[in-house]
């Protein structure tokens, strides 16, 4: 299995184990580009984009690991960043976040390439 089929599958996992209150998930490259995707519904790539930029072009201190945007219709966009890219994820209306965020956090534990957490 190639390291993006690999991706693929750790990231529906991460989606099973949201139970629902994830409706997508991306692993996105330090460049911008999505490397991994998986989810119920399409990826609003320029909110990453948007995202993206936050954290590249020095908007953002670099100790600042997470960014959580509430959307108008209680839906969350997370990006959390890595050492070699960035997880991003939509929510559903508002979601248990507890949840979401320890998702999130595992993926460090997992040998995750980004060092993700």
């Amino acid at each position: 299995m190639s390291e993006g089929e690999e991706q693929k599958v750790r990231l529906r996992r991460m989606l099973a184990e949201g139970r629902g209150e994830l409706e997508w998930i991306a692993l996105i490259s330090e460049k911008g580009d999505i490397i991994a995707k998986a989810g119920r519904n399409e990826i609003e790539e320029d909110v990453i984009s948007g995202l993206h930029g936050i954290f590249t072009i020095g908007i953002l201190p670099d100790n600042i690991m997470r960014v959580d945007v509430l959307l108008e219709n209680g839906r969350h966009i997370i990006m959390t960043k890595g050492k070699h890219g960035f997880l991003v994820c939509k929510t559903r209306p508002n979601p248990n976040l507890g949840r979401i965020y320890l998702i999130l956090r595992r993926m460090r534990y997992e040998g995750d390439p980004f060092e993700l957490g």
